[in-house]
């Protein structure tokens, strides 16, 4: 069968389908029904030749390797689909880090009021983590929720910050 007969023979075979143009490309439109909106909805239906020879950029169409190669799609879509959704991820924040987050609060606020005077925010990491399990940016975080919160007092002096417990 060559490209005109499979042309008319879906032209004839689908009432109210023909050959139309769109951004350079030749196709039939082929009508499947009105929308929930009444718009009339289309399929496209491509008819060309596949490659016979290779040329130097691509291959030659190999009908069995094409046809191999769909099977694996599919069965890789099937398995795809009869696998179990995965599980909503939950909304906020992960509970065991907002217990860490504020146990080092706890940490530094206790640390501050220990050791009067003004401290960077690197002094309090090193008192309070010595085994140097988190981050400075983290502690650094920590220290600001506290400002946030009324707990403690940051002095700017020289473009570094300096915390300390109480007025």
């Amino acid at each position: 069968m060559v490209t005109n007969e499979i042309l008319s023979a879906v032209l004839s075979q689908f009432p109210g389908s023909s050959l139309v143009r769109r951004s350079k490309q030749t196709f039939i439109a082929v009508p499947m029904g009105e929308n929930e909106d009444g718009v009339m909805e289309y399929a496209k239906v491509a008819v060309s030749a596949l490659l016979s020879k290779p040329t130097k950029t691509n291959p030659a169409f190999d009908f069995e390797a094409a046809k191999a190669e769909y099977e694996a799609y599919a069965a890789e879509q099937a398995a795809k689909a009869a696998k179990p959704k995965a599980e909503k991820k939950k909304s906020g924040a992960d509970p065991e880090k907002v217990a860490a987050m504020n146990a080092r609060k706890e940490a530094a606020l206790a640390w501050l009021i220990e050791n009067p005077g003004e401290h960077t925010a690197t002094e309090v990491k090193n008192a309070i983590d010595p085994d140097n399990t988190v981050t400075i940016m983290q502690i650094g975080s920590d220290l600001k929720s506290l400002m946030n919160d009324g707990q403690i007092v940051c002095e700017k002096k020289e473009g570094k910050n300096y915390w300390h417990f109480g007025a």
